[in-house]
């Protein structure tokens, strides 16, 4: 939970309650409070990847595609800090894939991986697409292909901490195989911090 829908609810709280059950509304308002300033602390001493180091892994080119961009950065996803590198290609069609490596720490990268419901095990491929489930290289992975459109996505849990993306517009399924395949994973999992 965070500050803002804290500050609402007290706000909701106060206007249904009126004074008289204000204070322990407030009591455990803050106790929620206190439970969240909590989990920022200690996601605040997470120790995460440095985003440069992340980005060396980062291919220069993609499979006839070139790159477009690079970028790399640390902030906040689905409640966690991470660090996170990202590289952009494009191929001769106009055709897009994306790239992005992300630490989120151990405790961010289970929920994160538990929130997008990758944890559900599934197997579907039909003249539509792709739904599964997987391991890759000892990893769970998911992919999720639509043929019609042409799009997609892999995600790969690494190290228990690095979540690793790659989706593509206007693409082949493979196209999104190829690309996973030019990220190091044995390389990203030494990069755990001591």
């Amino acid at each position: 939970m965070n500050f803002r829908t804290c500050a609402a609810a007290l706000l909701f709280a106060q206007a249904l309650t009126g004074p008289a059950q204000t204070d322990s509304t407030l009591s455990d308002l803050g106790g929620m409070m206190g439970e969240m300033t909590a989990g920022m602390t200690e996601t605040g001493k997470v120790a995460l990847v440095d985003a440069t180091e992340l980005q060396v892994l980062l291919p220069v080119a993609l499979a006839g595609m070139r790159r477009l961009d690079v970028s790399s950065g640390r902030d906040e996803e689905l409640a966690a800090l991470r660090s996170w590198a990202k590289g952009r290609y494009e191929g001769r069609s106009g055709s897009i894939v994306e790239i992005e490596i992300m630490d989120m720490g151990k405790k961010g990268a289970k929920i994160a991986w538990t929130r997008m419901g990758f944890e559900i095990e599934r197997a579907r491929s039909d003249s539509s697409g792709i739904d599964r489930t997987w391991v890759y290289q000892g990893r769970p992975a998911v992919e999720r292909y639509r043929m019609s459109r042409k799009t997609g996505d892999i995600h790969v849990l690494s190290a228990d901490r690095f979540l690793v993306r790659i989706s593509g517009t206007g693409i082949e399924g493979e196209v999104l195989r190829t690309g996973l395949q030019t990220i190091d994973l044995r390389k990203l999992d030494q990069r755990v911090p001591k």
